[in-house]
C-alpha cells in the first residue's frame, strides 16, 4: 500500500482519505469472536480504522516468556482488520498509558535496578542502555506482524504522552529510527498530550490528545471555554507542523470511572451525543482529517490488566459499550461518519466568517476544494435555541452544513439542514437529509430558487433532475445502516456482511440506487437468559494466615516479584511490640498468631496522584502467646500499579511501609496470589477468606452465531464488600463495593463455555463475620445460600440477508 501525505490529508493510493478511527483494546475486548463484532460494528458505523494499543506487559509476563497465541494473538487481529476492510493505526508503546498497569510495562522489567522505564526519572531524561534493550526485545516480537500488515497499517506510533522536562530528543530519535530499522513504512508520529509541538520536528505526522472532559463532577455544559483549545488547534498546530494533515490521535469519544468516581451510568447520562458531536464537528472545523475517537469499543479489565486508578470495568462510556451494545453517541458518530463517506472532506481550507457569530456560540467556514462548495460549522453553547447565519441550532448542539454544493441536479445555495448520505448510480444520486421544523435549504433548479423545509414525513422524496432528497428523521437514523450503496432502515444493527440483527419483531426497509426500495418482516424468537445460582460450595482458604504455616519457600523481600493482586507476608515480631506503624498499597489485613488486628481499605487517588496513608495500630497483649515470638502475617490487595503518566512508573507495591515501637523489622517471606487452599473450619478462629464455587450451565442458543447475547454476572444483592470473580479460572473482577458503583460483570465469550465454574473469592473483616453472622458457622451457612445472578444484557437474533 502506497501512503503518502500532505498538509490537507493522507494520500493512500492516490486517494485523499479522511481517517475516521475509532480505538479498541484487544487486552479489554477478549478473543477473535469480540474482535471480530466489534471490529465488524465499527466498520457499519462508518469508521474506516481501528486504533489498537499493542500491550507489552500482556504478552510478557515474565522475562523470558512470551504469550501470542489464543486471545492474545495479535496477528489474528490484524487479519480481521484486513479481511473487515479496516486500517490500522498500529500503537506498540513501548508505553501506552491506556490506564494499564504500568502503563504497559512489563512487571519483572520494573524490578530491574539498572533499567530506567522510558529513560525518565522524576521527569529528567536519563538514558538506560538496559531498558533499550529490553524495548528492542519487544519490538522483535511485534514489529513482523506489523510488517506483514503494512498494506492496511497507515500509521505506526513510536511513543505516547511522551515529555521531558528539557525534551531532550535522542529517545525519540532513537525509537525513529529503529521503526525504520524494523521494516515500518507507513507515517511516524508521536501523540502528544500537552498540545506543545513536542518532537514534531522528529516525527513525519505531529499528533495529539484532546479530552476537555475530565472530571465527571463538573458540569461541562457550564463552562463557555470547554473547548477552547479544539477551538484554536489548527493556529496552534500550523506553528509546529505546516506540512502534516491534523491529526488527533485521541479524541474524546468518552470518558473512564475510576474507583471511588461517579459511575458510568452518570457519565453517560452527562456527556449523551452531544460531547462527541460537538467535539468531531469542530475537529474538522479545525481541518483535522485523521481522527481516532477514544475509545470507541469499551472493554473489561481481566487478569491484572487495569492500572490503580480503574476497576474491572472499562465501558468508558463509550460508543461501543462494555458489552458490545451500540449507544446513543455511536448513533451520533455514525452519522458524521456517514456523511464523511458521502463527501469527501479530505482537502479543506479555512475561510472568513462572513456573518454574525452570537455570544457564546462559534462558526468556522471551510472551503471544499473537492466539492468545490463552503462548509459551515455552527454551535450554540447558550442555555437556549440560538440562530447563526439563518440557521436556528438547539442548546449544546452544533451543525456542519453544506453552501453553494453542487449536485447533479441542482445547486444547494443555503442549508439549515443536516446531511446524513449519499448513494448514487450512473443515473441519479440520492441525498439523505435529516428532518428539521425549525430549518430550511434553499435549492437552485432550472434557474429558479426554492426553499425546502425540513418539516417532512419519513422517506419523503424530492426529485431534482438527477438529484433526489430523501427525507429521514434522527429516531430512523438511529436504525439506519450504510453497506456500500445500500441503506437499511429498522435495523438495531447491520453487520458489514449484510446480516441483521434484532431485538425485537420489527420491519426493516432496504433501499439502492439500483434496485430501489425492498421491506421484509423479522421477527425473533430467543429470550433472554436468566439463572439464579446459589447453594455454593465453600471453603474457608488462605492457611496462610494460620499460626504454624509453613512459609520457608517463600522468597525474601529483594527476591520477591510483588505484582500479583493478592501478596502474603510472614515474618516474626517479639512480644514486645506494642505498636505498629503500616503503609501498604492498597487493601490490606495484618494478622498476629492467626488472629485479625486490622483490615483497612486505604485506597485513596486524587488528581492522578496516589495518596498513601500511614496507619498506627496499637497492639494487646492477648494477641500473644507468652514465651514464643509472635508470627505476623500480612495479606496486600494491590489494584495495579501506577500508569505513569506524570509519575514514575516504578513505584512499589504491596507493603510499603512497617515499623514497630521496638524498631523491629521481621525478616520478611512473600508470595503473591490466592492459591484456594482451604483453611480448617474453626468457630474460634474467623475465616476471613472464603471461595464460592458453582459449576452453571449455558445453552447453546446462547452461544451461536445466529445469537449476540452478552453475558453478566450481578452481584448487587450480596451484602460482600470485597470479592474477586474467576470464571473457568480467569479472572474477570473485582468488586469492591465502597469503591466503585460497578455490581454487574461481564462474562467475556472467550471464557464462556457450555458448562462453566464461577469461584468466588470474598475477604472479609473479622468484626463483621461475629456481628453479621454469628462466627464462621453463621458466616458458611450464608454464603452457601447467597445468591447471584446470572443474566444476559440483551439478545439480539441475528438474520441471513
Amino acid at each position: 500500500m502506497d501512503v503518502k501525505f500532505d498538509k490537507y490529508s493522507l494520500i493512500i493510493n492516490g486517494e485523499r482519505t479522511v481517517i475516521r478511527s475509532g480505538a479498541m483494546h484487544y487486552f479489554r475486548t477478549i478473543g477473535e469472536g469480540e474482535w471480530r463484532d466489534r471490529l465488524s460494528k465499527m466498520k457499519a458505523g462508518g469508521f474506516n480504522a481501528v486504533d489498537l494499543y499493542l500491550c507489552w506487559n500482556f504478552h510478557n509476563i515474565a522475562e523470558d516468556v512470551w504469550e501470542f497465541d489464543g486471545y492474545k494473538n495479535i496477528r489474528r487481529l490484524f487479519e480481521i482488520a484486513r479481511e473487515l476492510g479496516i486500517f490500522i493505526i498500529a500503537r506498540p508503546g513501548p508505553y501506552v498509558n491506556a490506564e494499564v498497569s504500568a502503563g504497559g510495562l512489563p512487571y519483572w522489567l520494573l524490578k530491574k535496578e539498572n533499567v530506567i522505564p522510558r529513560n525518565r526519572k522524576d521527569g529528567d531524561y536519563v538514558y538506560s542502555p538496559e531498558y533499550m534493550k529490553y524495548l528492542r526485545s519487544w519490538y522483535s516480537k511485534v514489529m513482523p506482524v506489523i510488517k506483514d500488515f503494512e498494506d492496511i497499517v497507515v500509521a505506526f506510533q513510536i511513543e505516547n504522552e511522551y515529555s521531558t522536562n528539557n525534551c531532550e530528543t535522542e529517545y525519540m530519535e532513537e525509537l525513529y529510527a529503529l521503526a525504520r530499522e524494523s521494516g515500518v513504512t507507513a507515517p511516524i508520529f508521536h501523540n502528544d498530550a500537552f498540545i506543545a509541538g513536542l518532537y514534531a520536528d522528529i516525527v513525519d505526522i505531529y499528533a495529539c490528545d484532546i479530552y476537555p472532559y475530565i472530571n465527571p463532577r463538573d458540569n461541562w455544559r457550564e463552562n463557555t471555554f470547554s473547548f477552547d483549545t479544539l477551538d484554536n488547534l489548527e493556529d496552534m498546530t500550523r506553528c509546529y507542523s505546516e506540512n502534516s494533515p491534523m491529526f488527533i490521535a485521541e479524541m474524546q469519544a468518552g470518558w473512564y470511572d475510576k474507583w471511588l468516581g461517579t459511575g458510568y451510568d452518570a457519565i453517560r447520562e452527562d456527556m449523551c451525543w452531544q460531547h462527541l458531536n460537538i467535539m468531531t464537528k469542530t475537529a474538522l472545523s479545525q481541518g483535522v482529517t485523521m481522527f481516532n475517537h477514544y475509545m470507541t469499543v469499551g472493554g473489561t479489565n481481566i487478569l491484572d490488566t487495569s492500572s490503580d486508578e480503574v476497576y474491572s470495568s472499562y465501558d468508558f462510556a463509550a460508543p461501543i459499550s462494555e458489552f458490545g451494545a451500540i449507544q446513543e453517541n455511536f448513533h451520533k458518530a455514525k452519522e458524521i461518519n456517514y456523511l464523511l463517506e458521502g463527501f469527501n472532506f479530505a482537502q479543506t481550507e479555512p475561510k472568513e466568517t462572513d456573518f454574525e457569530v452570537p455570544e457564546n456560540c462559534y462558526a468556522r467556514v471551510r472551503k471544499d476544494l473537492i466539492n468545490d462548495c463552503d462548509w459551515l460549522f455552527l454551535r450554540n453553547f447558550n442555555t437556549c435555541e440560538f440562530q447563526i447565519s439563518r440557521v436556528n441550532i438547539q442548546s449544546f448542539d452544533m451543525k456542519m452544513l453544506p453552501r453553494n454544493l453542487k449536485l447533479r441536479g441542482c445547486e444547494v445555495l443555503h442549508c439549515g439542514l443536516e446531511f446524513f448520505t449519499k448513494v448514487q448510480n450512473e443515473d441519479t444520486e440520492y441525498v439523505f437529509v435529516i428532518t428539521d421544523s425549525k430549518n430550511h435549504m434553499e435549492v437552485s433548479y432550472n434557474g429558479k430558487v426554492e426553499h425546502v423545509w425540513g418539516e417532512r414525513e419519513d422517506y419523503e422524496t424530492l426529485e431534482f433532475g438527477q438529484t433526489r432528497f430523501v427525507f429521514v428523521s434522527r429516531k430512523l437514523l438511529n436504525h439506519t445502516w450504510k453497506l456500500d450503496q445500500k441503506l437499511i432502515f429498522g435495523a438495531n444493527f447491520v453487520y458489514p456482511d449484510g446480516r441483521i440483527a434484532t431485538r425485537y419483531p420489527r420491519s426493516v426497509r432496504t433501499f439502492s440506487p439500483n434496485e430501489g426500495w425492498s421491506e421484509k418482516y423479522l421477527e425473533p424468537a430467543i429470550k433472554p437468559l436468566k439463572l439464579n445460582l446459589t447453594d455454593f460450595k465453600v471453603d474457608f482458604c488462605a492457611p496462610e494466615i494460620e499460626l504454624g504455616y509453613d512459609y520457608s519457600s517463600w522468597k525474601t523481600l529483594e527476591e520477591s516479584d510483588v505484582c500479583s493482586e493478592f501478596i502474603w507476608y510472614k515474618g516474626k515480631i517479639s512480644n514486645n511490640v506494642r505498636e505498629i506503624s503500616i503503609m501498604a498499597r492498597h487493601i490490606f489485613g495484618i494478622y498476629i498468631n492467626g488472629k485479625e488486628l486490622l483490615n483497612r481499605n486505604s485506597y485513596k487517588h486524587d488528581n492522578l496522584m496516589q495518596i498513601d496513608e500511614h496507619i498506627d495500630i496499637t497492639v494487646s497483649e492477648d494477641y500473644f502467646i507468652e514465651g514464643h515470638d509472635a508470627e505476623v502475617t500480612v495479606l496486600v490487595q494491590n489494584l495495579g500499579f501506577d500508569r505513569g503518566f506524570s509519575n514514575n512508573i516504578n513505584q512499589p507495591r504491596g507493603l510499603i511501609y512497617f515499623k514497630t515501637d521496638t524498631g523491629e523489622t521481621p525478616q520478611w517471606r512473600v508470595r503473591g496470589r490466592i492459591m484456594f487452599d482451604e483453611r480448617p473450619d474453626s468457630e474460634g478462629r474467623a475465616p476471613y477468606l472464603a471461595a464460592l464455587t458453582k459449576e452453571f450451565e449455558i445453552p447453546e442458543e446462547y452461544l451461536g452465531e445466529k445469537v449476540y447475547a452478552p453475558i453478566m454476572l450481578d452481584m448487587g444483592n450480596t451484602p460482600f464488600r470485597r470479592a474477586t470473580i474467576f470464571l473457568n479460572g480467569i479472572k474477570v473482577g473485582r468488586f469492591i463495593r465502597s469503591n466503585s458503583h460497578q455490581s454487574k460483570f461481564y462474562l467475556p465469550p472467550q471464557f464462556v463455555k457450555n458448562k462453566n465454574e464461577i469461584k468466588i473469592i470474598v475477604w472479609e473483616k473479622g468484626h463483621r463475620i461475629e456481628s453479621m453472622w454469628h462466627g464462621a458457622g453463621g458466616f458458611k451457612n450464608y454464603l452457601m445460600n447467597v445468591i447471584i445472578k446470572i443474566e444476559n444484557f440483551k439478545v439480539y437474533e441475528i438474520f441471513s440477508e
